[in-house]
């Protein structure tokens, strides 16, 4: 006997059957998009969400290594911080590149083993030290440049709104954090002294924080000792302090944690400073 099949529950049946069809046709970026009985998305690759995911590791780690060279003679990804296939980006590095680089590598390393993702970390620290430091002279020494204002010089001199000289200290906290978990996986000094220069410039410029102006400036002319200001177009004429105030003092925090932890450095200025630090972002950034 045939069952019965009410006008609604056909028009539900097509509807559905109609969705199925546009999921299959419908493309999320590069592929198709895929999903389960239930009509959940589920990753193109492989529906198993590990399989999937150990690939895309794999994926981004290969188009890394294998990126093309540029006339200096360097990976594309030491002198612009966005790919283009068909061109080079006119722009420079972009200021946290090379830390959140060692970073991800640091995570893949203990992920795969593969000796080519350690290589590359310690290509990255070593490079930046020797081609990317505020000269030992300054006043605000030894600590790295965000960005390369000459795109194929290999060096790392400035800024790239406010120009040569100046540094973001925040940067310089991210660097100094990961030059110790270099240390860590290499037992390389030479790691562990950079890391102990940049947290002992940045500890003793460390100060009591206020409303408008963190305890260390965002952006900082190395050369002057001032908070680097930066001219609007705001009809007035007169520069803008954009450069006092940063809350992203994470890294540095955990620069000073991870010297004490190791006695490395001045123990006793790092736990002042993360002292500051810390009732400062108590009282003002996490409210």
């Amino acid at each position: 006997m045939l069952k019965k099949v009410t006008f609604p529950a056909l028009l539900c049946f097509l509807f559905v059957a109609k969705v199925s069809i546009a999921q299959q046709n419908e493309m999320l970026i590069y592929h198709p998009i895929q999903t389960d009985k239930a009509g959940n998305i589920v990753p193109w690759y492989n529906p198993d969400p590990a399989t999937a995911y150990d690939h895309n590791l794999h994926t981004i780690w290969n188009f890394w290594f294998n990126m093309r060279r540029d006339p200096n003679g360097l990976p594309y990804y030491m002198n612009h911080q966005v790919w283009n296939a068909r061109f080079d980006d006119p722009r420079g590095i972009g200021g946290d590149q090379f830390m959140m680089a060692i970073s991800s590598w640091r995570l893949l390393y203990a992920y795969t083993g593969d000796e080519n993702v350690k290589s590359n970390i310690y290509f990255l620290a070593g490079y930046y030290l020797t081609h990317g430091l505020s000269p030992a002279n300054c006043k605000w020494p030894d600590i790295p440049f965000p960005y390369n204002t000459l795109i194929y010089s290999g060096i790392y001199d400035g800024d790239m709104r406010t120009g040569r000289g100046v540094a973001q200290t925040d940067k310089a906290g991210s660097f100094g954090l990961e030059l110790v978990h270099a240390y860590k996986i290499k037992n390389d000094p030479l790691f562990l002294e950079a890391a102990v220069k940049i947290a002992n410039t940045l500890a003793v410029h460390v100060k009591t924080g206020t409303l408008t102006h963190s305890p260390l400036p965002f952006k900082v002319d190395v050369f002057r000792g001032t908070a680097a200001l930066l001219e609007l177009p705001n009809g007035d004429g007169k520069p803008k302090d954009t450069a006092s105030y940063t809350s992203n003092l994470t890294p540095t925090l955990q620069l000073f944690f991870d010297l004490i932890e190791l006695k490395q450095g001045k123990v006793a200025i790092y736990k002042a400073a993360a002292d500051k630090i810390l009732a400062w972002l108590k009282k003002y950034a996490i409210f």
